[in-house]
């Protein structure tokens, strides 16, 4: 009878939970906008509670400039909250806000055989880094749509464009 009464409440709240979801998760893919290259990007996020979204991706770039070669790769949990409801948008746009909370690392390789001496450390990391962004999607289908998000507060954040797949 303990355990019954221990399990009720979290049944009860994982049920109201459940119920408002939006049961649409997303992959999204494409490039970026950076003073470092052209960023690639690839995440993914699932429906924790009514127009909220939890996820994760990876980004990476790298650019040659003069003789060096600079290589940046990036891991980053995400929170979205999609406004749709309260801005009454067709069911054609998505728009939302978040933030991204991620881990980046960089690598500047000289790529030169004349030797280099200035002091350099090699590869580095940034340490936690939080990014907020604003995006908008637009649904060309039932599956696929196009995804436009503008940010900023990391090296590999300014700008995304790509496409998200429904699944």
């Amino acid at each position: 009878m303990k355990n019954i009464i221990l399990i009720l409440p979290f049944f009860c709240l994982s049920s109201i939970l459940m119920g408002q979801r939006n049961t649409e998760s997303y992959f999204n893919a494409g490039i970026g906008i950076s003073n470092w290259g052209i960023p690639l990007y690839a995440s993914f996020e699932k429906p924790v509670a009514s127009d909220i979204n939890l996820g994760g991706g990876v980004c990476f770039q790298t650019v040659n400039r003069n003789r060096w070669r600079h290589t940046a790769f990036g891991l980053e949990a995400i929170g979205l909250y999609y406004a749709d409801r309260v801005l009454a948008l067709p069911s054609d746009f998505d728009v939302y806000g978040g933030l991204g909370l991620g881990f980046y690392f960089w690598d500047h390789d000289w790529r030169d055989n004349r030797p280099f001496y200035e002091d350099y450390d090699g590869p580095a990391s940034s340490g936690l880094n939080l990014r907020g962004f604003v995006g908008a999607r637009y649904h060309m289908n039932s599956k696929l749509a196009l995804n436009l998000e503008l940010g900023g507060g990391s090296v590999i954040s300014g700008g995304r464009f790509g496409l998200s797949w429904r699944l």
